[in-house]
């Protein structure tokens, strides 16, 4: 079983090892708004990946550069936005992915934009709802064996 933050849990380490060494193009799908299009990001992974990834170090390599490549786009896009707007600041709300948040706030500054981050969650990322499950569970278990 798995549970909606695991992906990132786990690209998150391949992030904090990765540099930028590999390029990909994004590309930007004018409607009603700009939206970014991952397909040919994915393309261009898989291209690399047919090449072989044969170290973690590579790995982590081209996750860095991929997801890289993805907020880049998306900072343009939001500095536009803001600046079209007169707004000074764009924010975040990945609070516990560090290299991502780091990615973003480098970006944001380039842009010379301040960057807005909340604190801390203060729950060390334990949601009330996990507590809640666990404390019922355990009160289950317990009951079962008295």
């Amino acid at each position: 079983m798995t549970y909606d933050g695991e992906p990132a849990m786990k690209l998150e380490r391949y992030l904090a090892r990765g540099e930028r060494k590999y390029e990909f193009e994004t590309c930007v799908e004018k409607k009603d708004r700009k939206i970014v299009k991952t397909l040919p990001l994915f393309d261009r992974l898989a291209d690399y990946s047919a090449n072989g990834v044969s170290t973690e170090k590579k790995k982590a390599d081209l996750a860095y550069s991929f997801v890289f490549a993805l907020i880049e786009e998306m900072v343009e896009i939001a500095a536009d936005t803001c600046v079209g707007n007169d707004i000074p600041y764009i924010g975040s709300d990945v609070s516990y992915d560090i290299p991502i948040v780091r990615m973003t706030e480098e970006l944001v500054k380039e842009k010379e934009l301040k960057f807005l981050t909340h604190d801390r969650n203060g729950d060390d990322g334990i949601s009330i709802g996990q507590n809640v499950v666990v404390g019922h569970l355990n009160k289950l278990s317990f009951t079962k064996k008295v």
